[in-house]
């Protein structure tokens, strides 16, 4: 039924689809219907396949599979990539919990709070579930990069950083000793024969006969690596190997603490998401799948960076479609090695600056913002802040009267 036949591409190389494969196609002189669209892919050898727009059935009494058809004659050029092969990453993703709604990547670093974030993965169309209820062509932000986790809630062979020491023996569940004593303890008086490491006061201890918990470290008595120390246990033990774990200590977790550890760390490899800016954490459905994570949205191919086995392709040979997939209009065969780099889709801070200034009466004034009308933040801006530090208020303020009354100029 429907025996229309639909039109048919023929490869200078192999094209190594596989049937009712979603494919791109561009750069086609001609024939330029068939450039920028997503089809699916009817192989007929391996350098020629035909396109449809729906999954082609070749079963004898199969509904029409909507061919193309209305296509011009080809002149010539072009290229056929499968659809996904090449996206803008950020991280890649692993695993999805219903448990806390959290993502875990391979990596939180380059992952920043409220910007946005697309999920992505071979083979899937707008509207398509990528992972965890997360769905391909939908923006997401970013809500909280490296969550808090209770030292009771660690994940084996995951990567943390030590937030909140508590009485937590971090040296059992993975934590390197920033320091070694070797000595002994009465009363409040640690008396060091050995020392070995760095040790900052608010340390974290634990050892044989030592219940772990925060230590004070305060030399009453030192000298080199031995001396008298005043520490916060009430433990008298006659000899003992103190180590000790400081705030910030980065570790992979062999385990967790028991379900009574008010210990903390953060989660290095998890992040959350929101539907809205600023909005609730999404909930999430448990899953497992290796999907693209992707900040913003690339709008200006001069600001991709692409390589095939190190020769860059030039911009004028890259297209951008929606939620970060490129497409490369170079031949790339089986084996090669693409590296994309993108930067930021707009350069900061832009060329030009302006300042909005509005008196009292409402009548507005624009200047231009020039090096002596800037400043900086030498100081944490929070939300309840009442007070803004700069490091010269001079650039940013205009003095109106004799009684000093400032009018402050803010530059975003």
């Amino acid at each position: 039924m429907g025996a229309t036949q639909s039109a048919t591409i023929t490869t200078e190389l192999p094209h190594y689809f596989t049937e009712n494969e979603q494919v791109r196609i561009s750069g086609t002189l001609g024939s330029v219907q068939l450039n920028d669209k997503i089809f699916y892919a009817h192989v007929l050898s391996p350098t020629v396949f035909a396109v449809y727009l729906q999954q082609y059935d070749p079963a004898y009494n199969a509904p029409n599979n909507y061919p193309v058809t209305e296509v011009d004659t080809y002149e010539g050029g072009g290229y056929a990539w499968r659809q996904g092969l090449f996206v803008v990453e950020t991280t890649t993703a692993s695993e999805t919990s219903a448990e806390n709604d959290r993502i875990t990547v391979a990596d939180t670093k380059g992952l920043i709070e409220g910007t946005p974030v697309y999920f992505s993965k071979y083979g899937v169309r707008v509207g398509d579930e990528v992972i965890g209820g997360l769905l391909y062509g939908e923006t997401y932000y970013v809500k909280e990069v490296a969550p808090i986790t209770n030292a009771a809630n660690l994940r084996t062979n995951y990567d943390y950083e030590i937030a909140v020491l508590g009485n937590t023996d971090w040296i059992s569940v993975g934590a390197n000793a920033a320091a070694t004593f070797t000595g002994s303890i009465s009363g409040t008086t640690l008396t060091v024969t050995s020392i070995t490491g760095f040790v900052e006061n608010g340390a974290q201890v634990s050892g044989t006969g030592v219940t772990a918990g925060t230590i004070i470290l305060e030399p009453l008595s030192a000298s080199g690596t031995t001396g008298t120390y005043k520490v916060s246990v009430s433990q008298t033990v006659a000899s003992t190997t103190l180590q000790t774990v400081e705030l910030g200590t980065l570790f992979t977790a062999t385990g967790s603490a028991s379900s009574t550890t008010n210990g903390s760390a953060y989660s290095l490899e998890e992040f959350t998401v929101s539907e809205l800016r600023d909005g609730l954490v999404k909930e999430l459905t448990t899953d497992e799948l290796f999907v693209n994570v992707t900040q913003w949205q690339q709008s200006n191919v001069d600001r991709l960076w692409v390589t095939v086995n190190g020769y860059r392709v030039p911009s004028s040979s890259l297209k951008l479609y929606p939620y970060n997939e490129i497409g490369i209009l170079s031949t790339v065969e089986a084996g090669d090695n693409v590296t994309i780099t993108s930067m930021t889709p707009a350069a900061s801070p832009s060329q030009e600056r302006y300042i909005n200034f509005v008196n009292s009466n409402g009548v507005g004034s624009v200047y231009r913002a020039n090096a002596q009308t800037v400043t900086w933040l030498t100081s944490q801006l929070d939300e309840y802040e009442t007070k803004i530090i700069v490091n010269d208020i001079n650039d940013v303020v205009d003095v109106v009267d004799p009684k000093q009354v400032l009018f402050l100029r803010l530059v975003s």
